[in-house]
């Protein structure tokens, strides 16, 4: 191994071409410093969108649990009214007016 100092500056001759070597040497350091932190940043952003997709996912569950549980007393309560506004009972009181002990005679009672 040569070294060669032109300007004060030490290089070491690893290829014995030099300066050309000596580039070439820290070049291919280099480039394979980029490509490792290539891939470093393609991992981060694929363990990004993991914990992106699992949080999205986590809230899409919360989200409806809570909508289902905020709907279920109003689904129940609507059901009820369906249920009282469908009662025979009811709706022959209501046809015919018979609330009050007066049947359909214009307000003046039965025995008008």
């Amino acid at each position: 191994m040569k070294q060669i100092e032109p300007a004060g500056l030490a290089f070491v001759d690893h290829d014995g071409e030099g300066v050309i070597g000596a580039l070439k040497v820290g070049l291919q350091y280099e480039l394979e410093d980029l490509v490792n932190l290539e891939l470093t940043a393609e991992q981060m952003l694929q363990e990004e969108m993991f914990l992106v997709r699992s949080t999205l996912t986590e809230d899409a569950k919360h989200i409806w649990s809570d909508l289902v549980d905020g709907l279920t007393p109003i689904e129940m309560l609507a059901g009820k009214w369906l249920l009282i506004a469908a009662d025979p009972t009811s709706l022959e009181w209501q046809r015919h007016h018979w609330w009050g002990g007066e049947m359909d005679t214009g307000g003046k009672g039965v025995d008008a």
